[in-house]
């Protein structure tokens, strides 16, 4: 499975989870990873529950791209700096 769109901000990245329920589902039913590619070194690992706020704040505050994705490496999220947003999962 595969998606994109474009992305200017928080609010359309969460527009674009929201609107399609089989990414929606794959990223809030259970624990997601995080990392960075420049800013940030480090991996963080985070229940569902503070998705949306870690997104909101990451987004808004540190300039890189960012990958969230589950700790088995079944779906990746890319919310890039290029203005747009990829959804990807292995079946």
């Amino acid at each position: 499975d595969y998606v994109t769109a474009d992305c200017r901000n928080f609010t359309d990245a969460k527009s674009f989870i929201n609107a399609n329920p089989a990414v929606k589902a794959r990223i809030l039913g259970g624990e997601i990873c995080y990392l960075g590619d420049s800013l940030t070194s480090a991996e963080v690992k985070f229940s569902p529950e503070y998705f949306h706020d870690f997104l909101k704040f990451i987004m808004e505050q540190v300039p890189e791209h960012h990958y969230f994705f589950s700790p088995t490496a079944r779906w990746l999220l890319l919310v890039a700096m290029e203005k747009y947003v990829e959804f990807a999962a292995l079946d």
